[in-house]
This record gives structure tokens, C-alpha cells and sequence, in this order.
């Protein structure tokens, strides 16, 4: 069956899962400033 054929709640009904979309998984990383190559080659 192709990818297409299937919806976003058919397979999380089907596979009995959750969605979790409001969560924020990197609220506790701190950002980092890009290194000296970073900068120079973008």
C-alpha cells in the first residue's frame, strides 16, 4: 500500500498511538554561537 494511502488519524486510531505536537523538546538546550569555520563558509 502506498504512502499516500494512508491519513494521519487512520494510523494513529489503527496503531492505537499519540501525538504529542504542542511540545517543546528542546526547551532546556542552550543555543550556541557557530564556530569561526561556520561563519566563514556559509
Amino acid at each position: 500500500m502506498a504512502y499516500s494511502d494512508f491519513t494521519l488519524t487512520e494510523v494513529t486510531e489503527k496503531l492505537f498511538l499519540s501525538l504529542a505536537e504542542n511540545e517543546n523538546l528542546f526547551s532546556q538546550i542552550e543555543g550556541l554561537d557557530p564556530s569561526e569555520h561556520l561563519k566563514e563558509t556559509r
